[in-house]
């Protein structure tokens, strides 16, 4: 693996292999990308650099990746269709020719693929997980469990307070 790679890269990775068979919207793609990161840190120790040039930041919702948000906003719920473009004016970023990458984006579609945004969000949101102890132990009010994801039941519900970023340092 040549890493750090953008996270519009490996988004777009992702995007090539399943977003025509399945329902790959920006909360799951956010979560799938998360759960990369987290599996890069724990096969790699940190020995071999990070996966990416961005960290996670940490949202109501969880973990999530700016520059993706940035794209692909932060209320959208229809599945993704085409490669992000950080850049509108640039041609979006592809890996190629990586078999360790392909090989942890195919664990972890294996491995989480089958869940729903919703899933994925208690899944990486849970008390004891990375995202909850790192909130916690920034003194952030922190819920326990997100709000739900069904469209439009975010905008509002959601406090001014409860979408503010958390920027912490991702503590995995």
């Amino acid at each position: 693996m040549c890493a750090p790679y953008s996270i519009s890269a490996i988004a777009n990775k992702f995007i090539a292999l399943y977003a025509r068979d399945a329902e790959l919207t920006p909360i799951k793609l956010q979560k799938l990308l998360y759960l990369t990161y987290g599996h890069w840190l724990i096969e790699n120790g940190g020995e071999r650099g990070p996966l990416t040039e961005e960290s996670p930041v940490f949202w109501s919702q969880g973990p999530l990746f700016s520059s993706i948000r940035k794209v692909l906003g932060e209320d959208k719920t229809d599945p993704i269709a085409a490669p992000i473009r950080p850049d509108p004016l640039s041609p979006p970023p592809f890996i190629k020719d990586d078999a360790g990458l392909d090989r942890l984006v195919r664990t972890i579609w294996d491995r989480y693929g089958e869940l729903s945004a919703e899933d994925l969000v208690v899944l990486t949101t849970a008390e004891n997980s990375a995202w909850y102890r790192a909130a916690e132990a920034a003194d952030f009010q922190v819920e326990p469990r997100p709000r739900s994801l069904t469209p439009g039941s975010e905008r509002a519900s959601a406090s001014p307070k409860d979408k503010r970023l958390l920027l912490l340092s991702p503590g995995l």
